[in-house]
């Protein structure tokens, strides 16, 4: 096969992977606006809640990411969980940032803040997931 065709067939695995992506996505960030709104209600500063509300959607978004985005079955490596640790442990710090700059600094509402934090982080994370933590081999698939 020529390169022409490799980066093609490339391209449309890469883009119906980012659908699948945001598609899973969607629904953790819903159970993550869940349980961000729920700690809120109780009283729970903002900075808090994100971080009990991310945690929780973490655990969901590694699986469905690994087993339905990646099609990977294989066994769980210590390695792809650490990095998956890493990734959004990066992600809930720039998170946390990102928040405090659009409510407290730019007096956006607080749940409108969290929408455009989501948002811009959304490519971060799919970028570190595919070509870092469930990176395979071209040839895989």
């Amino acid at each position: 096969m020529n390169i022409g065709v490799n980066l093609k067939v490339f391209l449309i695995k890469m883009g119906k992977q980012f659908v699948k992506f945001s598609i899973n996505g969607g629904f953790c960030a819903g159970v993550e606006f869940l349980g961000f709104w729920f700690f809120i209600y109780f009283g729970k500063n903002y900075m808090v809640s994100q971080i009990f509300s991310y945690s929780i959607s973490m655990s969901l978004n590694f699986i469905l990411n690994r087993f339905w985005t990646f099609s990977l079955r294989a066994e769980i490596k210590q390695l792809e969980a650490f990095k998956f640790l890493v990734v959004n442990i990066i992600t809930m710090v720039s998170m946390l940032f990102l928040i405090y700059i659009f409510k407290d600094r730019m007096n956006l509402n607080l749940f409108a803040s969290k929408i455009l934090a989501t948002s811009i982080l959304m490519f971060f994370n799919f970028f570190c997931y595919k070509f870092w933590v469930f990176k395979r081999n071209f040839v895989e698939g």
